[in-house]
């Protein structure tokens, strides 16, 4: 037990000292690129945004109902948004390496595509589609497409308050190790969101809850998915800000026997640019 947590001390200092040195390269180069707080986009800008991220996360996602573990490892993020005058389209990426004792070293990955038409609106339409692995939590593979109404409840320079709902077609693919199989499940699935952005001075404040569920006609009875996601960023330039993330997943009849309540914390570094121009703001 010394041994794995002296060899997670050290690995933790090595990610420590490697986002530090991308954190000074950043401030240093921070006058040759432009960003702006995607909130704060979305109503004055027209044009295309971007963030790198990357993170150092700690988290228990791989653990199963009857054993606990503790990953380490590292994440990167990249997301990308074009803003038209009228619709707004959105690509995020996600590519993640974690290593068990220096033993194993699993992968995920996700991309993410959604566009918001007439995204000034109060009340707009959106559609999104995913594709995803997860070998941490002995997910093959999952699949979904969905649309839905997104509602601006309440906004100003530094608060927003949002939500949506809609409908969403899901295909999972579970390794179900202890019976040597493959499990795979589709749902026609209902999927509401809700979330705030708030600014105060050199930080940021982002909450969002989602919450699924669906019948499934093979156990005659329904399946409820709930997702927590809480960031704090630090400003430190135009171009660089510290995040904080924490997110909570909890899955109340799991496909197959995974813990039904998981979590993941990392701290990380996110590099933003932006290209666009002043438009008028939201309708």
């Amino acid at each position: 037990m010394k041994n794995v947590s002296l060899r997670f001390m050290h690995k933790a200092l090595q990610a420590f000292l490697f986002l530090l040195f991308i954190l000074i390269k950043g401030v240093v180069f921070a006058q040759t690129l432009i960003t702006i707080d995607h909130r704060q986009m979305s109503v004055d800008t027209t044009g295309l945004i971007g963030d790198l991220e990357l993170d150092l996360d700690i988290n228990n996602t791989a653990s199963t109902q009857e054993e606990d573990k503790d990953f380490f490892g590292f994440k990167a993020i990249t997301d990308l948004s074009y803003y038209s005058t009228k619709h707004h389209y959105f690509i995020k990426s996600h590519w993640a390496f974690f290593e068990l004792e220096e033993e194993e070293v699993l992968n995920q990955s996700f991309t993410y595509f959604r566009t918001n038409l007439f995204y000034r609106k109060n009340i707009a339409p959106e559609f999104y589609i995913q594709g995803q692995f997860d070998e941490l939590r002995r997910l093959n593979f999952r699949g979904l497409t969905g649309g839905g109404l997104r509602f601006v409840i309440y906004e100003d320079h530094d608060f927003e308050i949002e939500a949506g709902s809609g409908i969403m077609y899901e295909i999972e693919r579970w390794d179900f190790e202890e019976q040597n199989r493959v499990v795979e499940k589709r749902l026609l699935k209902s999927s509401s969101y809700f979330g705030l952005h708030k600014s105060f001075g050199d930080h940021g404040v982002s909450v969002y809850n989602l919450y699924q569920w669906a019948y499934d006609p093979d156990i005659e009875a329904m399946r409820h998915r709930i997702n927590g996601d809480f960031r704090f960023d630090t400003y430190i330039s135009k171009l660089v800000t510290l995040v904080v993330h924490v997110a909570l997943s909890y899955d109340a009849r799991p496909i197959i026997p995974n813990k039904k309540f998981v979590y993941a914390i990392s701290n990380a570094v996110r590099f933003s640019f932006s290209s666009g121009k002043k438009k008028t703001k939201r309708d």
